[in-house]
């Protein structure tokens, strides 16, 4: 059988869902620090975020989900 150790792989896999938490809760954040309201549609922010991630991505919630 070939192939990687299943410790390596899996710790490279705890490395990226640790990031894409990161990049959540930093949305989170901002969402609640910068826009005074949190990310669902029920509470939408009464100012416009465009600091932190934001900056550079429309939706980065939606990439920070996607990779963890």
């Amino acid at each position: 059988m070939g192939g990687k150790s299943p410790h390596r792989v899996a710790w490279s896999a705890v490395a990226v869902i640790a990031a894409g938490a990161g990049l959540y809760l930093w949305c989170l954040w901002v969402f609640a620090t910068v826009g005074r309201a949190t990310p669902g549609p029920w509470d939408a922010p009464r100012r416009v975020v465009a600091v932190g991630p934001y900056r550079w991505v429309r939706n980065p919630i939606y990439i920070a989900r996607s990779s963890s």
